[in-house]
């Protein structure tokens, strides 16, 4: 593998566990973006894929949406 797809592979990781960790929809949205494009230019480049797209969006369209803290000061 070289250096390019290694560079890919990891990002793509990475920002998987940022979406993972989001709090708003609209950060979970932004990095299963780049989870998507880094995926492609793995596959652009014949490399192995870590995970299919269909697995990334099958986690996040069951995935349910963080609760908000409703505890209110006293």
């Amino acid at each position: 593998m070289d250096n390019d797809a290694r560079y890919f592979w990891r990002r793509a990781v990475e920002e998987l566990s940022a979406a993972r960790r989001s709090l708003t929809p609209a950060a979970r949205e932004r990095h299963q973006h780049l989870v998507k494009l880094y995926l492609h230019r793995l596959a652009q480049q014949g490399a192995p894929m870590p995970f299919s797209l269909s697995e990334i969006e099958a986690e996040f369209s069951e995935r349910t949406p963080p609760r908000t803290n409703t505890a209110q000061a006293a």
